[in-house]
């Protein structure tokens, strides 16, 4: 099950994968006081057809992670779309001057994240439950120019709840939390780890912060200055 404490270290190769923003962190993003224990997840509501996967990848994971859990102000359906959208919420990202890798949709309805180094990596919602997207990532990473490819399965937890109507314009106040577990060849991770210059406690909590910050500060400036936001929405549909 994914929900106990922290095991391993960090997830070093997908966090230059899903969110790489360069932005300062918003000041309605703050850490959650209140007590948040999010339900585990259990192999019972996993798709048959990715059950065994996932299963082997929480037997015999590399690293394991438990985010940090944030909270902020926004409307739930917002926050829920991004969640659902990661190829729009990038190039919302990208108008706001941040620095995004490359996320595709793709005719499966999996999304997709490819890199000049050869790196081909693709992940799909598996869970949609009312608290929870679950992701389940697999593909060929290359984390460094100097390192050899790496093969990838991870599965992603993001955990929220809300709190509907917490201030005047009708916003929620929504809790988060990201959890991932990663297998992948312990080689290739320590060798990483000493390329990038980081400890793996520090690159495990830089990745949980830049994918809650890529989902929950979007969901925060949407909901925050909707007339500048539907401009931007507009100026994707056109470009479509």
């Amino acid at each position: 099950m994914l929900g106990g404490p922290v095991r391993f270290g960090v997830a070093l190769i997908l966090a230059a994968v899903f969110a790489r923003p360069v932005l300062a962190q918003p000041g309605p993003m703050m850490a959650d006081a209140g007590a948040y224990t999010p339900p585990a997840v259990s192999l019972d509501e996993i798709p048959p057809a990715f059950r065994d996967r996932v299963k082997s990848v929480l037997d015999r994971p590399t690293l394991r992670c438990q985010g940090t859990a944030e909270a902020f102000l926004a409307r739930a359906a917002t926050y829920i779309w991004l969640l659902d959208n990661p190829d729009r919420a990038v190039a919302v990202w990208r108008m706001l001057g941040a620095q995004c890798a490359d996320v595709t949709r793709r005719p499966d309805g999996s999304f997709g994240w490819k890199d000049d180094n050869g790196s081909d990596l693709r992940w799909e919602p598996i869970v949609r439950a009312g608290t929870r997207r679950v992701w389940y990532a697999e593909g060929k990473v290359k984390p460094a120019l100097l390192l050899p490819m790496a093969t990838v399965r991870a599965l992603i937890v993001v955990h929220h709840h809300q709190d509907a109507n917490a201030d005047r314009e009708g916003r929620d106040r929504i809790r988060h939390r990201v959890d991932f577990v990663i297998q992948t060849d312990s080689t290739i991770l320590g060798l990483a780890t000493r390329v990038m210059g980081h400890s793996a406690p520090k690159l495990a909590e830089q990745f949980s912060a830049q994918v809650q910050m890529f989902f929950g500060g979007l969901a925060w400036f949407i909901d925050d200055d909707t007339e500048r936001a539907r401009k931007m929405f507009d100026r994707l549909e056109r470009s479509k």
